[in-house]
């Protein structure tokens, strides 16, 4: 199932951080979406309406593009995780 955001999907923040670390890292959507396995059409949908994706393919574009979905949900990057192997 697939969420749509209530507000306008021009507005929709996932996409839009989205497609900024694409301009920033100078790939094509096109290109994108050929390396996650995405048909480009429905990427152009999904953008164009504010349809989020199903968890896989959120976390496929993520960690395509080097970043959290966290970040690309919320704009905010978590610090690294503290874990037991870190602490003295």
């Amino acid at each position: 199932m697939y969420i749509i955001n209530m507000r306008s999907p021009k507005d929709n923040p996932f996409w839009k951080r989205t497609k900024e670390l694409l301009r920033q890292q100078k790939i094509s959507q096109k290109n994108f979406t050929d390396s996650i396995g995405m048909n480009y059409s429905t990427f152009r949908f999904w953008s164009c309406y504010g349809y989020l994706p199903d968890i896989r393919t959120a976390y496929d574009i993520a960690t395509t593009l080097g970043v959290s979905m966290e970040y690309l949900l919320t704009g905010i990057e978590r610090q690294a995780m503290i874990t037991s192997d870190s602490l003295p």
